[in-house]
């Protein structure tokens, strides 16, 4: 739960949520306006390694313009994760009727996904990282991953969701699942650079060139 400040600056900062709140509560009613189609079965076999994986899902929220998918926080990294990863299904086998297009509406801006060229060549790629990373540990994080690639390579922004700070206690490094992984590997961002940067492109570069945002973040 948020706490909010006492008496009449709370009372500001609530209404303010309030409104917010309304607002998207109206930009979700206006894009669900249509009424949804019926979920769609993705049944897809890519080879991977000279090994055939098999992707089953089932795709909900579908219209005519496409997947409509909506959470009220700011986008995170694993929010555009999300998306792109059904985006992908979506365009890789897209039922009839339904554009190959998803957005996601958010608290503040909205983002969408244009169609994909190559989508069995993006999924092909993550399951050849989801393959690898089930042999040894894969130096993948989602939040400093998305702030390298987002920001043009930013070594800095990687850092700032990377480590940890009396400011910033919260940051990767004090994940205890990663902690666990890369005991004796050293820092990700320094020793295995060249790793981090392939497997943030790998992932995040192919869903920028489809990205679509209201506004400047």
């Amino acid at each position: 739960p948020w706490n909010y400040p006492m008496q009449i600056f709370g009372r500001s900062v609530l209404d303010g949520e309030l409104e917010s709140l309304r607002a998207f509560g109206a930009r979700v009613r206006a894009l669900t306006a249509a009424p949804a189609l019926p979920p769609h079965a993705v049944d897809l076999t890519i080879e991977v390694g000279g090994r055939p994986w098999r992707l089953r899902a089932g795709l909900a929220d579908l219209r005519a313009s496409g997947s409509v998918m909506y959470r009220y926080d700011e986008p995170r990294a694993t929010d555009y994760l999300s998306a792109w990863l059904h985006h992908l299904l979506l365009c890789a086998q897209p039922p009839a009727g339904v554009a190959p297009c998803t957005t996601w509406q958010a608290r503040g801006p909205s983002f969408r996904l244009r169609p994909c060229a190559e989508p069995i060549d993006a999924l092909r790629t993550l399951l050849g990282l989801y393959e690898r990373g089930l042999r040894e540990p894969l130096p993948f994080f989602p939040k400093a991953a998305w702030a390298y690639v987002y920001h043009g390579d930013s070594l800095y922004r990687a850092g700032q969701a990377w480590r940890s700070t009396k400011d910033r206690p919260h940051g990767g490094d004090a994940d205890p699942a990663y902690r666990l992984a890369l005991r004796g590997r050293g820092d990700p961002l320094v020793e295995r650079f060249a790793d981090f940067h392939a497997c943030a492109h790998a992932v995040f570069a192919p869903l920028l060139d489809c990205l679509e945002e209201d506004a400047a973040r």
